[in-house]
């Protein structure tokens, strides 16, 4: 399929079967591709994960960021595309969950 508008990717993602699983493939694909990026390309406290380590990573930030997505869909106000909307998430979820995991790894007995 040629790109969607904003519209089709509403209206696809609120459908029900082929159609539902063929926008929510798209969309997946689109965003582990450029979470994958993010995290290779854009994060230096990553640098010395493997290529796969990444790819697991995005992998699992994009598919809490879908179900984050489907439970938003009437937020969507149309301001940008709907895939920027959806990337903006993702990224979100990705740097929240990060931080998360930076700072589990501190003990407060090697701080004090």
């Amino acid at each position: 399929m040629t790109e969607r508008t904003n519209e089709q990717w509403l209206a696809d993602l609120r459908a029900e079967g082929e159609r539902r699983s063929s926008a929510l493939e798209a969309l997946r694909a689109r965003l582990e591709r450029g979470m994958f990026y993010f995290l290779r390309n854009d994060r230096s406290d990553l640098l010395d994960r493997s290529s796969d380590d990444l790819q697991h990573m995005a992998q699992d930030f994009v598919q809490d960021a879908l179900l984050k997505v489907l439970e938003n869909l009437d937020t969507f106000r149309g301001e940008s595309q709907f895939t920027t909307w959806a990337a903006k998430i993702t990224t979100r979820l990705a740097i929240s969950e990060l931080r998360r995991i930076r700072y589990r790894d501190y003990s407060l007995e090697g701080i004090t």
